[in-house]
């Protein structure tokens, strides 16, 4: 019951959370931070498939004035039929007509994060699938914190610009540490689509 609706990787998360709480005796708190990718690297802006690829490949794409929210959200829910896709552009405009921004992609992570599949892949991967070993604590949904990461251009976010201004004013011991996707916060933004590339190649 506790998979039901999300993906297969909810399943790895279960045995990495217990593993790692074997491994850091005494713990009893994890920090979620699975939105920080989705604020900081415009993940609710991508999509699967080969398109989603070369987008992925080459994030400059997202600045083409033919691409917009509903495209993108269109993308992300290929797989549904015209009508059912329909019922869900329709509650996304009337969910995001009076956000007060006026970055449609902001509208969109807004949405898919509260409204969408992302709350669910939020919940069951960081929130019911780690606590059932951790205490969780969700950062990135702190209201402050997520209205200051909402509040920055997202395709800053998707081309990987906003986090070198997240990680700056750290110190270079946490830059130098690798992601789970192979790069390191303190390189080069131009650089980490080509390092996700590969590493899904291995994948």
């Amino acid at each position: 019951v506790m998979f039901a609706g999300t993906s297969s990787y909810a399943y790895r998360l279960l045995s990495a959370f217990v593993y790692a709480r074997q491994l850091a005796k005494g713990s009893r708190v994890f920090f979620d931070g699975y939105l920080g990718d989705v604020l900081q690297r415009g993940a609710f802006l991508k999509s699967g498939g080969l398109i989603g690829e070369l987008f992925k490949l080459f994030p400059f794409l997202f600045y083409f004035d033919w691409l917009d929210d509903e495209a993108v959200l269109k993308r992300r829910y290929k797989t549904l039929t015209a009508q059912q896709f329909d019922f869900v552009r329709d509650d996304y405009r009337h969910r995001t007509a009076n956000l007060r921004t006026n970055d449609p992609f902001v509208k969109l992570t807004y949405y898919e994060f509260v409204y969408g599949r992302g709350a669910r892949y939020v919940i069951n991967g960081g929130n019911i699938t780690a606590g059932q070993v951790y205490t969780v604590i969700p950062v990135f949904t702190d209201l402050r914190i997520f209205h200051t990461f909402l509040s920055q251009p997202m395709l800053d976010s998707v081309t990987y610009n906003f986090i070198a201004q997240v990680w700056k004013s750290l110190p270079k011991r946490y830059k130098a540490v690798p992601t789970e996707t192979g790069f390191k916060p303190g390189w080069p933004a131009f650089i980490i689509p080509y390092v996700h590339f590969y590493y899904r190649l291995k994948l």
